[in-house]
């Protein structure tokens, strides 16, 4: 039995339905469904009674609230415990990213003070449920215009604020360019299904449903590692946001940019907004803030 489990289970239950606690979780339906049937098996009791204008806790179900309501609350707690020690903690979540990891080293090597620091690697949807959850003080992540405005409707609501650190464009990063317009095809590596994802915006721009079809993901996965393997040693391109993700100096990439596209891709820092800011966070928020202003 996970927190984030007990976690999905309070928010069913204070909204009677699986659609509106995947929209406070920023998930799917499917997700919140597969995880209390998960729990409610791992139990070997029934939570929910599934009704066709939502869901209703069983009698058993009620008895369960209870105590994983108590188990959320005091979750937070703890957290709230651990920023009363003496030790300054910095807790910061940003997508898989090798500039990002350089960027936290060199910060920890010309300002860090004796902090403690934890740094978590997450998909965007992952990064918000653990600001929401205050899990982390910052986190940072990559969003298309038009998947930031539905977000930004569901922000208030969870209080959470955001900064806008850097608009780009979505390009095709390759190791030979001359190479994917000779053959006319794009074969990719891609980080993990995320909240950005660039391709749809190049399946836009290409005419014919052919030309679409000769854009495929070949490998997924949430590793720098092999991300920067597989673009310094095979043919794979990546479609990504311009400017932040491929400034890794010991790989060079030819760039191909959308036709036609305005800068359509936000990096954002999101937060919690109902708290005051501590200084450690926004001592590193101001170094991030510098950082892309210099890339």
């Amino acid at each position: 039995m996970e927190l984030r489990q007990l976690q999905c289970m309070v928010i069913c239950a204070q909204t009677k339905s699986f659609s509106k606690a995947a929209s406070m979780l920023f998930t799917s339906q499917s997700n919140v469904s597969k995880t209390i049937a998960a729990l409610e098996k791992e139990l070997g009791k029934k939570i929910f009674e599934r009704r066709r204008h939502g869901i209703e806790l069983t009698a058993k179900g009620e008895q369960i609230y209870k105590y994983a309501l108590s188990m959320v609350e005091c979750s937070t707690k703890i957290l709230d415990c651990a920023e009363e020690d003496a030790t300054e903690e910095l807790r910061v979540s940003f997508q898989p990213s090798s500039w990002f990891a350089n960027t936290f080293c060199e910060y920890y090597i010309q300002e860090s003070a004796g902090e403690k620091y934890n740094i978590i690697s997450a998909p965007a949807e992952e990064i918000i449920r653990r600001i929401i959850a205050n899990q982390d003080q910052l986190g940072f992540a990559y969003f298309e215009d038009s998947q930031l405005d539905k977000l930004k409707k569901m922000f208030p609501e969870n209080h959470i604020g955001y900064y806008t650190l850097k608009r780009t464009k979505t390009v095709l990063y390759c190791r030979d360019k001359a190479y994917h317009e000779k053959r006319n095809e794009i074969s990719l590596v891609q980080g993990v299904e995320d909240y950005y994802s660039g391709i749809s915006l190049w399946k836009e721009q290409k005419e014919s449903e052919e030309e679409r079809r000769k854009l495929q993901v070949k490998v997924t996965t949430n590793s720098d590692y092999i991300m920067q393997a597989m673009l310094q040693n095979t043919d794979l391109g990546n479609i990504s946001p311009d400017g932040l993700s491929h400034s890794d100096k010991f790989i060079n990439h030819d760039t191909m940019q959308l036709e036609k596209q305005e800068q359509s891709v936000q990096f954002i820092c999101i937060f919690r907004n109902d708290q005051k800011m501590e200084r450690l966070p926004k001592k590193f928020l101001t170094f991030i803030k510098n950082y892309v202003m210099e890339s």
